[in-house]
């Protein structure tokens, strides 16, 4: 209990500090009144008697630190007097404390946001129950011709209770969107499972059941399941919703169940995966097979026992089995991306504690009159220490709750502007991972920056004291000034490289000749759908009609996919001499016109061609040259598809998929009118040429596809030069990201060298005053000055070299027609570098050469 009193009477008095010393002082002034009385009854003179009683009392300061110790927590009350110091001494110099706070908020800001995308994608556990329990399977016959297993297999794998404890597959997020009703038609995101899918990733239904093995049978009522925010949103949320129907691609089916809302919300609908007939023993249907293994199953023993329970495809070996854990599976696509942003956080955090601790170098080498002054007054070299790194604290306290507010404003812009696609069932929050990070990432830039000057600057002021003398050398012109600017240019340089190759490799993807404008024509999606939700075969046809009548459209086509939308179908065409595998995209007459493709042998399509030649096709030049070498394609046959078409015309090479991708398979143009809607599938691409450019004929066109049926779905209305930028999305991201920290560096490091600089030269102001006195001319004075000041820049630009050729290596795979090791590039921000050095230099210098030099020497002498 004793301790327990003592304990509480020191917390009570760190309330109470001024009453407590108040009462402290009335006692030894009591005590030393009664000493002196004593003293004078005994004969002495009054004033001797208050000497000797002070005397015989010993140090009343002593005896006040010493009560402050037993009465209170004394390390608190000094921290406390420190942190009111130390925003005393931030008020005698608010622009150097702005620019710290200013550079911690940055650094802090950009960090934490940076680090909370991270956290998302790799750090933050799945959102499954025993997530590393669950595995993706793959099978195969050598570790690089990985496939995905059969339905037969499956079911054999479904046997090995030992091993899991539930299988399945699936697409957990669809394949394409697919027609739904539950009122209104639409197109959403609709996922398969098996049964067991589910049960693999623990996922219950808040309502109804799980989809079951009897729902995949033969002749089996159509059923789904629905996600919580297609059952909030269009079935509003109704507790009867079990046993109702909604027609899915045509079909009435029954639903079963509501799934949670943190399972894949952007899923839609779930139903049943069957497999057609041809593909239930065929491995390598695409449709991704997920497991949970029994708890303690090692993988490698998991792997080997489950592929002995497959058996061989036809003639092949027997398959080997590869399970993947979800997590290795979720975060390899990201492995790049997060490994460049991990390294921009890094760098930019390094960079601002050098920079904070350059400007603190600075701050403190214009205070050692005060720091000796409080050195002769008693300060150790520790508490000298202990107050500046104190004064760095508060300032990384105030630049860390601006950052983190600015972290938390920005997070949104952020990852939109990140080249980070998130899984749908992740969100993007302030966990308490990120809380820790935005309170330490603060916290070790002041510590990393306010330490290295609070015993530089201590052991400085202690060694020119001991030497009785004031004058110091600034350390901003020693070796850890030198070396401090070296690292921040380097880190800059690295950081700046980067960013200038991904801009200039970004410049030449925009810059990108695809073989037709994509500012001139406007893309829109039309399903028109009958009674029954199948599609109506005439709506094609007169959507076309009308649009084409349309004021101000010069051309209008229709093909199965627009151009650009980074998709691809593929076969092998047969000439009678050559056969290659081809690009085949099905499209209408005036497709071609409204693109802009030019014809270069033959002709184009026009309406009439069906009346005569039910199919016929349009090569890209490379493929006529590849199938016909003698490019006498035009009024050839060519087989495709187990069909025979008429070779119509040759248009001009393209990149009608994907702006970046150099497609080996040529492109083949499939166009008729027999069988219009059904060559088309679930969907027809309007592509629509305007008269000029800037003309919007949105509302026209949504107009005219509603007009050609009761019920008709319109979406993605799209210029093509927003499929290009959807398709060139990542590596705008990645320049965007690089270009925006590499900025930020290189202003921290413009303030950081023109401070240091600044001061490292004004330091030598009586060094450059007996120069001139001695005769030596004020432009001999500031070219000394100049070129000692870039040692470290010079320094700083090589290592900084070396460890961009380094970074090379991480962006290489990131740039299109830009080498790596561009010399302009590394050229410019070399030459960037010692421009700014040059004038952080010279300013300064020549503002030391025009003084006096008599006044100088006076200067430097006080």
């Amino acid at each position: 209990m004793s301790r327990l009193r003592v304990f509480a009477s020191r917390a009570a008095s760190l309330f109470r500090g001024r009453a407590a010393d108040a009462d402290l002082r009335e006692q030894i002034e009591a005590h030393l009144e009664e000493a002196t009385e004593e003293l004078v009854s005994q004969g002495m003179a009054l004033d001797d008697a208050r000497r000797a009683a002070r005397l015989a009392f010993g140090s009343v300061t002593h005896a006040r630190e010493a009560s402050r110790d037993v009465r209170s927590f004394g390390w608190i009350e000094d921290a406390t007097r420190d942190v009111a110091f130390a925003f005393r001494s931030l008020k005698r110099a608010p622009t150097v404390a702005l620019v710290v706070v200013a550079t911690i908020a940055l650094a802090s800001g950009v960090a934490t946001a940076l680090f909370s995308v991270i956290d998302a994608a790799v750090l933050r556990p799945l959102p499954y129950e025993r997530p590393e329990d669950i595995v993706a399977i793959d099978v195969g016959t050598s570790a690089d011709q990985r496939t995905s297993p059969s339905a037969d297999d499956v079911e054999q794998l479904r046997h090995a209770t030992s091993l899991i404890s539930a299988v399945g597959m699936g697409r957990l997020s669809g394949f394409a969107p697919v027609v739904v009703d539950a009122g209104t038609p639409e197109r959403v995101v609709v996922g398969t499972a098996t049964e067991g899918l589910l049960e693999v990733f623990g996922v219950t239904p808040l309502i109804g059941r799980p989809l079951g093995a009897a729902d995949r049978l033969p002749g089996a009522q159509a059923v789904v399941l629905v996600g919580h925010a297609f059952w909030q949103t269009r079935l509003q949320g109704a507790a009867d919703v079990v046993g109702r129907t909604i027609r899915v691609d045509g079909t009435l089916a029954t639903i079963v169940g509501v799934l949670p809302p943190d399972f894949h919300a952007h899923t839609m609908v779930w139903r049943p995966y069957v497999a057609s007939s041809v593909m239930q023993g065929r491995r390598g249907s695409g449709v991704p097979v997920y497991a949970r293994l029994r708890p303690g199953v090692p993988l490698a023993a998991a792997a080997s026992a489950l592929a002995g329970r497959l058996s061989p495809a036809g003639a092949e070996a027997p398959a080997a089995l590869w399970l993947t854990p979800l997590y290795d599976q979720h975060t390899a696509r990201h492995r790049r991306t997060v490994v460049l942003i991990s390294g921009t956080i890094v760098s930019i955090v390094l960079i601002a504690s050098v920079n904070v601790a350059l400007l603190l170098l600075g701050r403190g080498g214009a205070r050692r009159a005060e720091l000796a002054v409080r050195w002769s007054l008693g300060a150790s070299r520790g508490r000298l220490a202990r107050q500046l790194l104190t004064e760095a604290g508060v300032l990384a306290v105030l630049g860390g709750l601006v950052g983190a507010g600015l972290a938390f404003v920005t997070l949104d812009a952020v990852l939109v502007g990140l080249p980070l696609q998130l899984d749908d069932d992740i969100t993007l929050t302030f966990s308490p991972r990120v809380i820790v990070f935005a309170m330490v990432c603060p916290a070790l830039t002041a510590c990393a920056a306010g330490l290295a000057p609070a015993l530089a600057l201590s052991r400085t002021v202690a060694a020119g004291m001991a030497a009785g003398r004031l004058h110091v050398r600034s350390m901003l012109t020693r070796r850890s000034g030198h070396l401090l600017v070296a690292a921040e240019v380097a880190m800059t340089m690295v950081l700046l490289v980067g960013a200038l190759l991904l801009v200039k490799s970004f410049s030449r993807i925009v810059s990108i000749d695809v073989g037709f404008d994509p500012d001139a024509f406007t893309t829109m999606f039309v399903l028109p759908l009958d009674e029954t939700g199948g599609v109506d075969e005439q709506a094609y046809r007169t959507l076309l009609d009308r649009v084409r009548r349309i004021p101000g459209v010069a051309a209008a086509g229709g093909a199965d996919r627009p151009p650009l939308d980074g998709s691809g179908s593929y076969t092998t065409a047969k000439s009678p001499t050559a056969s290659a595998m081809v690009s085949i995209r099905t499209v209408t007459a005036g497709y071609f016109e409204a693109v802009g493709l030019r014809v270069q042998r033959g002709r184009l399509p026009e309406d009439r061609d069906h009346q005569d030649t039910p199919r016929f096709a349009v090569l890209s030049e490379s493929a006529a040259r590849r199938l016909f070498a003698d490019d006498h394609a035009v009024g050839q046959t060519l087989a495709l598809a187990d069909k025979t078409w008429t070779v119509l015309g040759v248009v001009n090479d393209a990149r009608s998929s994907h702006p970046l991708r150099h497609d080996a398979r040529p492109d083949v143009y499939l166009a008729r009118e027999e069988g219009f809607s059904s060559s088309f599938g679930p969907g027809f691409t309007l592509i629509v040429r305007p008269t000029a450019r800037g003309i919007s004929l949105t509302p026209q066109l949504e107009s005219a596809a509603r007009s050609i049926g009761t019920s008709v779905i319109v979406e993605r209305t799209r210029t093509g030069r927003d499929w290009f930028d959807e398709q060139v999305a990542h590596p705008r991201h990645v320049a965007v990201m690089l270009s925006v920290v590499g900025a930020l560096a290189w202003l921290l490091t413009v303030v950081g060298v023109f401070a240091t600089t600044t001061f490292a030269v004004t330091s030598r102001t009586r060094e450059a005053g007996i120069r001139m006195a001695l005769g030596a001319r004020a432009a001999d004075v500031v070219r000394g000055l100049v070129i000692d000041s870039q040692r470290p820049v010079v320094v700083g630009i090589l290592t900084g070299t070396v460890g961009a050729v380094l970074l090379t290596r991480l962006v290489d795979g990131l740039l299109y027609d830009t080498p790596a090791h561009d010399p302009s590039v590394f050229g410019a921000v070399a030459a960037g570098s010692v421009v700014t050095s040059l004038v952080a230099a010279w300013l300064p210098a020549s503002r030391v050469a025009r003084i006096d030099p008599v006044a100088a020497l006076r200067l430097e002498e006080r």
